[in-house]
């Protein structure tokens, strides 16, 4: 699971140690644990994002056709088609400078090529 689906599931869910407060309108109140996990990754994400767009002007750009349109593909994985866990099954190369990485469509989450034959 990717840093940002990590924040998203602590964020919605919790762990045991949260309380659903359904009185509250459905708010979840964190424990002290998940609270200081939240703000970590929160904060490794904003640093990532401002590391790569500000601080070295990198504008990272998708893998695209001669046209400008987003290049797409259906990976096999053992010759059998390979699908997301959003159950997804359409990817692209969100790096044109990285080529072992590849991104859901649907929901996002990235995946890493092996490419050692």
């Amino acid at each position: 699971m990717n840093d940002k689906r990590k924040l998203i599931d602590l964020l919605e869910n919790g762990c045991s140690g949260c309380d659903f407060d359904e009185a509250e309108g459905g708010l979840m109140n964190h424990c002290s644990d998940c609270c200081r996990k939240i703000t970590t990754l929160a904060y490794y994400l904003l640093v990532v994002q401002m590391i790569c767009s500000e601080f070295y002007d990198i504008e990272i750009e998708p893998l695209c056709h001669a046209d400008g349109t987003l290049e797409q593909f259906m990976p096999k994985v053992d010759g059998k088609p390979f699908r997301c866990e959003c159950g997804c099954n359409v990817f692209h190369k969100p790096d044109k400078t990285d080529l072992e990485l590849f991104k859901c469509n649907s929901c996002g989450l990235q995946y890493r090529g092996n490419n050692d034959g």
